[in-house]
């Protein structure tokens, strides 16, 4: 099994496990479009939040570099 099949195996135990029984009667009770509305705002804001703890490790990453690495890994940026 690949690295992307685990993740999608992980995320669907995770789906199964923590979110499904949380939604499930909302959902019920909602039309199709409403129901793929909420989902899709769900995953929107999920992916936002990543995001934003992705940047948040970038800083604290990057504050931790002397000022001669972030030059070296800036000009190494303008090679590119």
């Amino acid at each position: 099994m690949d690295k992307e099949q685990i993740k999608i195996n992980e995320r669907k135990e995770y789906f199964d496990k923590e979110v499904w029984p949380l939604i499930k009667k909302e959902l019920k009770e909602m039309t199709k479009k409403d129901a793929c509305f909420f989902c899709f705002n769900a995953g929107s804001m999920m992916m936002q939040q990543s995001i934003e703890e992705e940047i948040e490790n970038s800083k604290e990453e990057l504050s931790k570099l002397s000022g001669d690495e972030l030059k070296r890994i800036m000009e190494e940026g303008d090679e590119e």
